[in-house]
């Protein structure tokens, strides 16, 4: 909308507002997201990091990754921490949990299937991982008002 030059006047607050959402805005751009996967830069790892999001419930090793992405072990842990930042374990880890978040957005979602469903041996392990990255997974599953 133009106002040619009848523009409204800003007030003090206003103006105080204003710069402010604007400084808050570019510190929240600024800063990297954490819940988000590292995406592969080549073909290699992107195989591995395929072979794992596949199946989330399964038993990843890197072994079988590694035979995934047809490299060594060796040369495949040092890929995710070159590529991604991150290792093979804490890459399959985030996943999980980020799997586990779009689960228990469904209101009929019981956090036991959650975590059977994400790969977790147990309920409890699931909890302290989750705990660990998001907050409890029940506090999560509430209503927000």
């Amino acid at each position: 909308m133009d106002f040619g030059p009848h523009r409204p006047a800003v007030t003090p607050l206003e103006d105080t507002f204003f710069r402010t959402l604007g400084a808050l805005a570019v510190e929240w751009t600024s800063a990297p997201l954490p819940f988000h996967l590292p995406v592969a830069r080549t073909p290699e790892l992107a195989r591995a990091m395929d072979h794992l999001l596949t199946d989330l419930s399964a038993p990843h090793t890197l072994a079988a990754a590694a035979r995934a992405a047809a490299l060594s072990e060796r040369t495949l842990a040092r890929r995710f921490h070159d590529e991604a930042d991150t290792t093979f374990r804490d890459y399959l880890q985030r996943a999980r949990l980020l799997r586990a978040t779009e689960l228990l957005a469904a209101p009929a979602a019981r956090i036991t299937e959650v975590a059977l469903a994400v790969g977790f041996d147990s309920p409890a392990a699931f909890t302290r991982a989750f705990t660990t990255f998001l907050g409890s997974p029940s506090t999560y599953r509430r209503p927000r008002d």
